[in-house]
């Protein structure tokens, strides 16, 4: 006869010597199970698809939970894991849609992908300070959770680490990451607040798509501000001790004294009625009747009145310009007793 190397232990699964859990078949009607002591790993797909459980008890010699261990399980409502537990693989507790919390201990150092994906129950998470990286979708379309407290051992989050995260409003990043992810918070459509460190050196594309309510708090000329400028994401700068905030360029300023800053009234601006302008009647213009203009028979001109008022030229007074009347004025030029009428 061959060597053994499995053993059944009520029609569940295990290796020959009962340290490793294989399989727990879906068939079986237990609503809960304990798994027993000594068992230090809980295999790769164990209780995946077991829609009966609502609770499983694992012991403190459980140092590891293998991929896809739990997944599937529809209708496990809590599960305690124990501080013996170093890693928790990928998909671990995947479609556990009725699962409302999760405690996971300070001994485990490292979450796969996908861990508690569409946990959609999922209120509450507290994440340890062993923990330093949050692998890529581990916390994906859990839509119920509220909070969530990442440690400052942690230093990078994976590509949709809380990506679908809908019921989500505000995340605190500590200052030892220094990388975000693709689409890390994306679809994060409650999550209004999201405080990025001076530590974050790279921030993935649409890290936070469809975060439509989203403000980025962030430090002035850090990497987080100049992502918010790149992608038209509403920021507000941190200024430390001076309560002084920068919201998308507007300064807003607050006092210890006043915590609920105002708004001076501006001084109104009133127009006064012009004074009103008055054109006066203009002076009649009146045409008077001009005086009468008569011909008068013209006055007889006497030789007397010829010699006061000669015809011009004639200067001896006969009444014509001759000759004559040029040598006498030219004569009279001479000998200087030029004087009119001038005499023959």
């Amino acid at each position: 006869m061959g060597d053994i190397y499995y053993t059944a232990v009520d029609n569940v699964l295990f290796n020959i010597d009962k340290t490793s859990l294989l399989l727990y078949p879906a068939g079986l009607p237990n609503t809960s199970y304990a798994i027993p002591d000594g068992v230090t790993s809980i295999g790769n797909f164990a209780f995946r698809y077991h829609s009966a459980l609502t609770s499983i008890s694992i012991p403190d010699s459980v140092t590891s939970i293998g991929d896809y261990a739990f997944a599937d399980c529809r209708n496990l409502t809590g599960v305690s894991i124990p501080d013996s537990v170093t890693s928790i693989g990928y998909d671990a507790f995947d479609g556990c849609s009725a699962l409302t919390s999760v405690s996971i201990p300070d001994s485990v150092t490292s979450i796969g992908s996908d861990a508690f994906r569409d946990c959609s129950a999922l209120t509450s998470v507290s994440i340890p300070d062993s923990v330093t990286f949050i692998g890529p979708d581990v916390f994906d379309g859990c839509s119920a959770l509220t909070s969530v407290s990442i440690p400052d051992s942690v230093t990078s989050i994976g590509s949709g680490a809380f990506s679908g995260c809908s019921a989500l409003t505000s995340v605190t990043i500590p200052n030892s990451v220094t990388f975000i992810g693709n689409e890390a918070f994306s679809n994060g459509t409650s999550l209004t607040s999201l405080t990025i460190p001076n530590s974050v050196t790279s921030i993935g594309s649409d890290a936070f798509k469809n975060c439509l309510n989203l403000t980025i708090r962030c430090y002035a000329d850090s990497y987080a501000e100049s992502y918010a400028k790149e992608n038209s994401i509403p920021y507000e700068l941190i200024t430390d001790g001076s309560g002084q905030t920068t919201t998308g360029g507007v300064i807003e300023i607050t006092t210890e004294s006043d915590p609920h800053p105002t708004t001076e009234s501006t001084p109104q601006i009133t127009t006064e009625k012009p004074a009103e302008i008055t054109t006066e009647k203009p002076a009649e213009i009146t045409t008077e009747k001009p005086a009468e203009i008569t011909t008068e028979k013209p006055a007889e001109i006497t030789t007397e009145a010829a010699h006061q008022c000669p015809i011009p030229g004639d200067v001896d007074g006969d009444g014509v310009v001759t000759a004559k009347d040029a040598a006498l004025v030219l004569r009279k030029a001479l000998d200087g007793n030029f004087k009119f009428p001038i005499e023959k």
